[in-house]
């Protein structure tokens, strides 16, 4: 009946309002519990929005192709990179210019530094001798690109490396595409200068035959005929 459902209610009431641990319990636990979680999870975990990998850039001296890599990482929305040392705008004058390179001791102490800020996940170092461009033969030795981290994040390393192999495998490509342009031109060049070629100089492409050279180890060749008028 109505009135039993009311007794039970008021004694269940009754018992909550006298025992303050059962009020922590309905009350103020869900309350913790669910701010802890919203708090972990606010990172970018529940949004579904991953927070970008915070790398780190330094190296002993910029040049072309160094310019060019960092770019490339800048450039790549996972990564948020950013140098360890703002560098000065470049100067024309030689002794600037010497200034300008970063010996070992302030290289090792710089990243020493941002590693205990704590404000990167990654470090990406390159060597004093890194160089302007890339090398034009193929057995070359690659470019070295030390990346430095303190292990807190174990992706990192395996993310910011395969940004960086398909950075020297987009400039490779670019250069082998370059080589064939230039060949091709070479040789288009030499043919309409009827200059002769040199039996050294690498050719990239077969040069253009004609359907009675094109067959004439085949059986069939003996269906073409030449006209006497070409």
């Amino acid at each position: 009946s109505a009135g039993m459902i009311l007794t039970i209610l008021r004694i269940l009431f009754l018992r909550l309002r006298n025992n303050p641990m059962e009020l922590v319990l309905v009350f103020v636990m869900p309350v913790l519990f669910f701010s802890i979680f919203a708090g972990i999870f606010s990172k970018g975990i529940a949004t579904g929005s991953d927070k970008k990998l915070r790398v780190g850039w330094i190296t002993a001296e910029e040049t072309a192709l160094s310019i060019e890599l960092r770019a490339f990482l800048e450039t790549n929305s996972a990564l948020q990179c950013s140098p360890l040392i703002a560098r000065p705008a470049s100067s024309d004058e030689g002794d600037a210019a010497e200034d300008d390179v970063l010996n070992t001791d302030e290289i090792e102490q710089t990243i020493a530094d941002a590693q205990r800020s704590g404000r990167y996940d990654l470090i990406v170092r390159l060597p004093a001798d890194f160089p302007s461009r890339l090398a034009d033969a193929s057995d070359s030795e690659p470019c070295d690109v030390q990346l430095v981290t303190d292990g807190q994040n174990p992706m990192a390393v395996a993310m910011v490396t395969s940004v960086v192999k398909g950075f020297f495998a987009q400039k490779k490509a670019a250069l082998v595409a370059e080589q064939m342009i230039s060949l091709s031109l070479g040789e288009q060049s030499s043919i309409a200068s009827g200059a002769p070629r040199d039996a050294d100089t690498p050719r990239y492409f077969d040069p253009a035959k004609t359907s009675s050279q094109f067959f004439e180890d085949a059986p069939e060749d003996r269906f073409i005929v030449t006209d006497s008028e070409g």
